[in-house]
């Protein structure tokens, strides 16, 4: 701090000089959105300078999207140590909790069931 102005951090800095939303496009932007959302990356992992102004009301507006693409994102991740039973358990379940509707749910006898946690070569989950 110099005297009695205060240093503004980076995300102030970053809504002083970007003020509109860029989800709205007219409204004063109060938060930042992440695109591509974090929602898309294993845990602990996400690039740095991808952060947009945008209004709380536009922020909040694609969450349901940015959840739903994070979960097909990470779905198709072919890399072993990313994607296991409990990090997808634990996608579909919140789109299941925060969305219903949104995914396709097959109701599929439980040798088909083995058959595609097989040829995923995931675990099957207990219960």
């Amino acid at each position: 701090m110099s005297g009695s102005r205060l240093e503004l951090n980076r995300k102030q800095r970053m809504l002083r000089d970007n003020p509109i939303c860029c989800l709205c496009g007219g409204v004063w932007s109060t938060s930042e959105d992440l695109i591509p959302p974090r929602s898309c990356f294993p845990a602990g992992y996400h690039p740095g300078g991808v952060e947009f102004p945008a209004c709380d009301d536009g922020n909040q507006s694609t969450r349901p999207y940015d959840d739903m693409f994070g979960f097909y994102a990470l779905a198709v991740d072919f890399d072993d140590d990313d994607l296991n039973a409990e990090t997808l358990i634990k996608r579909i379940q919140g789109l299941l909790n925060n969305y219903p509707g949104t995914l396709p749910i097959e109701n599929i006898p439980a040798n088909e069931k083995s058959r595609k946690l097989k040829h995923t070569r995931m675990q099957r989950p207990v219960g």
